[in-house]
């Protein structure tokens, strides 16, 4: 809910901006994209991060845009009218940069690479004092967050710690954070924004028209330049992921509803806009679908979660205490507490389940504080581990289950199309939607593709295994 606020807050300071038009298209745009709706509702320290950083960017219809947007609270050609007293502005910028320093120190690290970017840009254009605002702002707001993060964080783990250094020192300083993958420098720009915007359109025709347009040129750049520099210094990091520079989504997408706005106003002088506006309608549409697409796609990638259930229906009641071991992927892929039945605290009658989660490395050595044995294992009745991991578990183990998870999409060819059983078992409204779309997939099968569908690829991701008495 107060990620949704953000960004309708957000639309409103773009209609401000850039004029209603542009606002109407920076709603079909976020609405159309899948990742930034997908992770807003998601409990991840970045979309606490996301909901602040998105406060910097709005405003109330009686102020600016810029009083509290780190990219362009200072543009003058965006300042409405009704702009108000040079230290009201001073105040709210100190508010803007003091909420972005407070998210970067409490909940995500990386902010502090957006603030300064920002923070450059603004003293190199002029836009802001440094005495007067950085400084009390920078000050201010890093003493407050560090007394809140400290205290609550350190009672929580039951040791001194400040989180967000701690995870900075050991994947930055330390360059460990290639442990958890790498990209290549370019993955970014070429792979990541491509696939956060979706529609093509928003970064191949409309932000250069934003760009390249007079009256909307300035404020585009901007607010584009700070971000763009943030990614590019991000991109130095070997180890990438999309929530990493997902701040940066509302600020693109909107100078590309600034550019679509353009043509879309335009479309009734020019054939080049009238067939620029088509595109936009009709790409648009396209990213709806495929959002709804990845939507359904997306489900199918949490096999943890899959596997703990399945677990669960199989082994509740078949003894007082059981003991589950949940392995990296699990724990990964929808393994949450959420999930978790009886534990020792709340148990009442019926099993007593105990989760273990220990980090067991892929060498086989130790991680925690296991001894990765035949004696560590032997402590669990079961354990879900990764297929390829099985073999590396000591001891006699039977293979309860295997569940499948997401592998991909691609071209199948098929004869018939039969109802599945999720289908049979569907009743009312959500069985004949099922239906209809089956007789659609036929016919267009039977008489257009010949039988070539896109099909969704699945392939084993997680064993259970049971402990052989």
């Amino acid at each position: 809910m107060i990620n949704a606020a953000a960004l309708i807050s957000f639309e409103d300071a773009v209609s401000q901006a850039f004029g209603n038009v542009a606002g109407m298209w920076y709603i079909l745009f976020q609405a159309s994209q899948f990742h930034v709706i997908f992770y807003a509702s998601r409990t991840l320290p970045n979309m606490y991060a996301f909901a602040l950083s998105k406060s910097l960017l709005t405003t109330r219809k009686q102020s600016t845009l810029m009083s509290l947007c780190l990219a362009t609270f200072a543009l003058r050609t965006l300042i409405l009218s009704n702009f108000g007293p040079r230290p009201k502005r001073a105040r709210q910028q100190v508010l803007g940069l003091s909420l972005f320093t407070f998210s970067g120190i409490v909940f995500r690290s990386e902010l502090a690479i957006l603030l300064a970017t920002h923070s450059l840009f603004l003293l190199l254009t002029k836009r802001v004092s440094f005495r007067h605002v950085l400084i009390p702002a920078g000050i201010t707001s890093a003493t407050l967050a560090l007394l809140t993060t400290f205290i609550i964080d350190s009672y929580f783990w039951t040791s001194p710690v400040w989180p967000e250094w701690t995870a900075f020192r050991f994947n930055t300083l330390e360059g460990h954070s290639s442990a958890w993958g790498t990209s290549p420098i370019y993955y970014y720009f070429l792979t990541c924004i491509p696939k956060l915007l979706l529609n093509p359109l928003t970064y191949a025709l409309c932000i250069p028209v934003a760009l390249t347009t007079r009256s909307s040129s300035r404020p585009a750049a901007a607010i584009l330049l700070p971000h763009l520099a943030f990614i590019a210094i991000y991109s130095l990091l070997p180890h990438k992921e999309a929530r990493f520079i997902i701040y940066s989504v509302p600020a693109i997408t909107a100078v590309a509803a600034s550019g679509a706005s353009h043509i879309w106003i335009r479309r009734h002088r020019s054939r080049l806009c009238a067939l620029g506006a088509i595109a936009l309608v009709a790409s648009t549409l396209a990213g709806f679908a495929a959002s709804t697409a990845l939507l359904a796609l997306s489900s199918q990638n949490y096999p943890g979660a899959v596997a703990l259930q399945r677990l669960h229906v199989r082994a509740d009641g078949e003894r007082p205490m059981v003991r589950v071991h949940i392995g990296n992927l699990a724990a990964q892929t929808g393994v949450t507490r959420f999930l978790q039945k009886g534990t020792p605290a709340g148990a009442g009658e019926g099993t007593v389940w105990y989760y273990d989660k220990t980090d067991v490395g892929r060498d086989g050595e130790e991680v925690l504080d296991a001894n990765v044995s035949r004696e560590f294992w032997e402590r669990f009745d079961y354990v879900l581990v990764e297929v390829e991991e099985d073999k590396r578990v000591n001891g006699k183990w039977e293979v309860l289950d295997v569940v499948n998870g997401y592998a991909g999409v691609g071209l199948a060819r098929e004869e018939a199309v039969t109802l599945d059983d999720d289908g049979k078992a569907t009743k009312g409204l959500r069985r004949n939607v099922v239906q209809l779309w089956l007789r659609v997939e036929a016919t267009l099968k039977r008489y257009v593709t010949r039988g070539w569908w896109m099909k969704v690829k699945m392939e084993p991701k997680i064993k259970i295994l049971k402990k052989l008495e």
